[in-house]
């Protein structure tokens, strides 16, 4: 189950990029000369689920026979622009969300311009880009099967350090538990929160039974 909702965590960071892309090619229309190449340098995720990121960057040219290499695709920041604005002089940064004119032309005037010397440190996601912050919180949805009340588990789930802690009775004698917890990385938040949930709740019940443990939907971009 972690492994398919890792994929498919990749998937939609995968298609956000083209889908910022798509609408910032669009915003530039007729704005540049529609021959003349634009590079776009993006950072590279450092793990699976897209949670994490390492100061790594990725360059593409648009269009893609306007280098003739293969453009790179694991680079400091700094060389990652050199390289870009080598092959283009219209160059986009896309960094924490947020896209930045970072070439010798800039076509759209309102977009950001980005200020070279800036560091990127690696971070998790949606954590300032200097570095400063190495852990955040990552919302998870969880169902259990058990016979702890509803008001038991959610004092244990606060004894074990999570917060934003709601716990509802659903169907077939589980409980529906959303939560925050703090860590690094999405996928070993997951993995280690549910291993110590589910061992609290034996230690207690029995016959608990964590049935599902996922991220709560759209709660951790």
């Amino acid at each position: 189950m972690t492994s398919l909702r890792l994929c498919a965590a990749a998937a939609a960071v995968a298609l956000a990029g083209a889908a910022a892309i798509a609408v910032l090619a669009a915003e530039i229309g007729g704005a540049s000369d529609p021959a003349a190449p634009i590079a776009w340098v993006g950072e590279r995720p450092s793990d699976l689920d897209g949670s994490r990121f390492d100061g790594r960057f990725a360059v593409r040219l648009d269009p893609a026979d306007a280098a003739s290499a293969d453009p790179p695709n694991d680079l400091s920041l700094e060389d990652a622009l050199a390289w870009a604005r080598r092959h283009a002089d219209v160059v986009y940064l896309q960094v924490n969300g947020a896209t930045y004119s970072a070439g010798r032309r800039h076509p759209v005037s309102e977009r950001p311009r980005w200020v070279d010397g800036t560091t990127v440190e690696p971070r998790p996601l949606g954590t300032a880009i200097d570095g400063s912050q190495q852990e955040r919180s990552w919302p998870l949805e969880l169902q259990v099967r058990t016979d702890i009340a509803p008001a038991a588990a959610a004092a244990l789930l606060q004894q074990l350090g999570a917060a934003d802690v709601v716990v509802e009775p659903a169907d077939q004698g589980m409980l529906a538990i959303s939560c925050t917890v703090r860590g690094s990385a999405a996928g070993d938040v997951l993995d280690a929160a549910s291993e110590e949930i589910e061992s609290a709740f034996l230690a207690v019940d029995p016959d608990a039974l964590l049935v599902s443990a996922t991220f709560q939907t759209g709660g951790w971009r």
